[in-house]
């Protein structure tokens, strides 16, 4: 991912803005010990002038493969509904806030109980390519360390399949 943005900025010169879209363990700030991830290394490269914005959802249906089927020739990549965000978790708590579509700047200067907040570390939703319900997905995280912002949708929607369930230029 990050040789693609590497390319992109390399080809089309100076002043070249790329926005990439992907999952928060991938542009994350900071590293797991598993890998490094896309953010940490575009953060080493760029400094200051990368952004890390975190997307947070309250419910919605997403689309992965539900590793809940036990029949392995069953399991297949399909649109789940997912309930609530879980009690005290990031999502739970921007969702009692009541704003639609709050961005959370991480860094700016707030109150003493904000501050407090985004210092604290929360709960989060992890949902990658792979679902096991609802209990396997939270991850405690610390919020300023891996994002410079974070964005929250109260209800999100899947994506849609192509029908060749391939991705890419040549996939149709």
């Amino acid at each position: 991912m990050a040789a693609n943005r590497e390319w992109i900025l390399s080809h089309e010169g100076p002043g070249t803005r790329v926005t990439v879209w992907a999952h928060n363990g991938h542009v994350t700030r900071s590293s797991d010990g598993w890998f490094e991830s896309m953010g940490s290394d575009l953060a080493k490269a760029l400094g200051s002038r990368y952004a890390a914005i975190g997307q947070f959802f309250h419910r919605g249906e997403l689309r992965a493969w539900d590793i809940r089927e036990k029949d392995r020739e069953k399991l297949s990549v399909l649109p789940i509904d997912v309930g609530p965000a879980p009690k005290g978790s990031v999502g739970d708590a921007l969702n009692r806030i009541g704003l639609e579509h709050p961005f959370l700047s991480l860094s700016a200067r707030s109150g003493r109980l904000a501050k407090r907040w985004i210092e604290t570390p929360h709960l989060v939703r992890e949902v990658s390519a792979l679902y096991s319900g609802e209990e396997e997905q939270g991850n405690l995280t610390s919020l300023p360390s891996n994002f410079d912002a974070i964005v929250f949708l109260r209800t999100v929607t899947a994506t849609e399949a192509k029908p060749t369930g391939l991705r890419g230029p040549n996939s149709r």
